[in-house]
């Protein structure tokens, strides 16, 4: 449970296996602002990331035994969410800002090291009619001087950005300003557009946020505006 607010925090809750309430705590209770999504490891720990312009991303032990680490490695940003792709042995990372950039951390060492690796930018490219990327080494992930944003100048600015998952080998992740969810193939690099809330023959989805998606790979998107539901996007 995530403080997005001043002071920020994360808690966790505890239930009973008919679903009461029987615990709650706190596991990230340095001190923090504004903390938005994150997301799981694939060790079972929290990455909790702050959502301001010098904001961390902080790995937190659910159970509350271990105090949470600040993981410098991720970047200093406007983070939002943050999902894995173990076998590759990358982080990706989106950026809530009108012209935030994806990110993704190459782990030079076997998880569950977050400290030794080095950050990437996405950059697209349009090659033969595809959209696809190419990563760039950020020159300094602390952003001492400049805007991680800024420091590569082909870095591609995506309008907002939200929830992020992976599944079978698919980065997903939505952008909120121009109410779009995105596809990027990790093995092909190529990066398309899966639902536009412009173009949609069914445009019922405004809003995106969170996402989540199923063992039988649909994409679920929570509405942040809207309807205020969770949308599915089925595969075709």
């Amino acid at each position: 449970s995530n403080s997005e607010y001043v002071p920020g925090g994360v808690g966790a809750i505890r239930f009973s296996t008919d679903g009461e309430i029987v615990d709650a705590y706190g596991i990230l209770n340095e001190p923090t602002i504004i903390n938005c999504a994150g997301g799981i490891t694939p060790w079972g720990t929290w990455l909790s990331c702050e959502e301001h312009e010098n904001g961390k991303v902080f790995e937190c032990d659910p159970l509350g035994q271990r105090s949470a680490v600040v993981r410098p490695m991720l970047g200093t940003f406007q983070h939002e969410a943050a999902a894995f792709d173990e076998a590759k042995g990358t982080v990706y990372l989106t950026e809530d800002k009108p012209d935030g950039c994806l990110y993704r951390f190459v782990a030079a060492n076997d998880w569950p090291d977050l400290d030794t690796g080095h950050l990437e930018v996405a950059c697209v490219v349009n090659r033969g009619g595809r959209q696809l990327v190419e990563w760039q080494a950020l020159p300094d992930p602390d952003a001492r001087d400049t805007a991680t944003r800024y420091q590569v100048a082909a870095a591609t600015p995506f309008a907002g950005g939200e929830g992020i998952a992976f599944h079978e080998g698919l980065i997903y992740f939505s952008t909120k300003r121009d109410n779009r969810v995105w596809a990027y193939d990790t093995q092909s690099t190529e990066l398309t557009v899966l639902y536009d809330v412009a173009t949609s023959a069914n445009p019922i989805l405004s809003g995106v946020d969170n996402i989540l998606i199923t063992p039988a790979g649909d994409v679920l998107v929570a509405e942040d505006g809207g309807d205020m539901q969770i949308v599915a996007l089925i595969p075709g």
